[in-house]
């Protein structure tokens, strides 16, 4: 029974996730200052429920799994209104490639 549950909690939060795609492409295009983003590769298997709330998920740009970012989607509630907030991380190759600089 509690696997069923789990099997559903899961498929609620890929389809959070989907629901979000374009947004998380836009948090790390928006990051990308020398344009080196092509494509976001959204790592479904890799999608786990955030202790203190949200979905975590892990993505990689270019298909090279070495340039990575996760996020973070949180649910907030503003004045009676749903809202998303992303959150997350950037590994530092991918930093690197993105800042003017590499700094």
């Amino acid at each position: 029974m509690q696997d069923q549950k789990d099997r559903e909690f899961h498929e609620e939060m890929v389809k959070e996730v989907k629901k979000n795609e374009k947004s998380i492409e836009e948090l790390v295009r928006n990051r990308d200052d020398n344009k080196v983003v092509k494509t976001v590769t959204i790592d479904y298997d890799s999608i786990e429920h955030n202790p203190m709330g949200g979905i975590m998920v892990r993505c990689y740009v270019n298909g090279d799994k070495s340039l990575r970012f996760s996020v973070t989607i949180s649910k907030d509630y503003i004045e009676d209104k749903r809202e998303y907030s992303f959150s997350g991380g950037i590994s530092s190759k991918l930093y690197d490639l993105m800042t003017e600089d590499g700094k």
